[in-house]
């Protein structure tokens, strides 16, 4: 059992960028993702997605996999090609045609859409702590920069 307010503390720090074309029937997602972070980043079409990951300081993507206007895969491919470290997770319903294809692609996880609690404690504590791991990297590089330097 992981827990679940300090995942929330380490999560409420990071920008999420969440990518879905069509709020009416995914509402929950949303509502459950804001209880997890203060900054969600929602483009409003395939331009701006990418606008929105250039110009933001973006920490995790959270991608719906089965949206219906734009290809999820192809998006994910794009952001790849700007940031190949970047955390990325996928939302699909169970019986998604793209889920094989979207192993192809190197995201970090997936999350199942009806979200269940359980599934997505697990799959977010594993996504903080690659992010927490990357910073203390990034932390390291830069001071021994700086020991470098002096």
């Amino acid at each position: 059992m992981h827990n679940k307010e300090a995942i929330i503390k380490y999560s409420k720090k990071l920008n999420l960028l969440y990518i879905e074309d069509n709020f009416d029937t995914n509402e929950s997602p949303l509502t459950i993702f804001s209880e997890f972070f203060k900054n969600i980043i929602i483009p409003k079409d395939e331009k701006d997605i990418l606008e929105k990951f250039d110009s933001s300081l973006i920490d995790l993507v959270i991608i719906n996999i089965d949206m219906l206007k734009l290809n999820a895969l192809e998006i994910i491919k794009q952001i790849r090609k700007l940031d190949k470290k970047i955390a990325i997770l996928t939302l699909f319903t169970n019986d998604s045609k793209y889920f094989i294809e979207s192993l192809k692609l190197d995201v970090d996880g997936y999350i199942l859409n009806p979200i269940q609690m359980n599934q997505l404690l697990t799959t977010f504590n594993k996504i903080t702590e690659k992010i927490k791991m990357q910073e203390e990297l990034t932390n390291q590089i830069l001071l021994s920069k700086q020991y470098q330097d002096a």
